[in-house]
């Protein structure tokens, strides 16, 4: 619960989470806040595969996608905008 956006490589977890289920039998995924973490989770695979590890690529590729995300954090949320980037992304 609440593991998926901290997991690095997401997609070869959930391979072998898929390898590791038995023939006909079910993945279940708890997440705490359904859709806020899974579109957190969509924008990090999506943030990584335009700019790797580069925090600089990272923060462009941020703020050409998803700049309304980062100015609401900022606006509603009370942060600065490279904490926004850096938890979000």
């Amino acid at each position: 619960m609440g593991v998926l956006a901290h997991v690095p490589e997401q997609i070869m977890m959930f391979s072998r989470m898929a390898r590791a289920i038995r023939p006909g039998g079910y993945l279940v995924l708890g997440f705490i806040e359904d859709s806020g973490l899974m579109q957190r989770s969509f924008h990090r695979a999506i943030g990584k595969a335009y700019a790797g590890q580069d925090n600089n690529k990272i923060s462009r590729v941020a703020e050409s996608l998803f700049g309304e995300h980062k100015e609401r954090s900022v606006r509603l949320g009370g942060r600065s905008a490279n904490s926004a980037i850096n938890d979000y992304l």
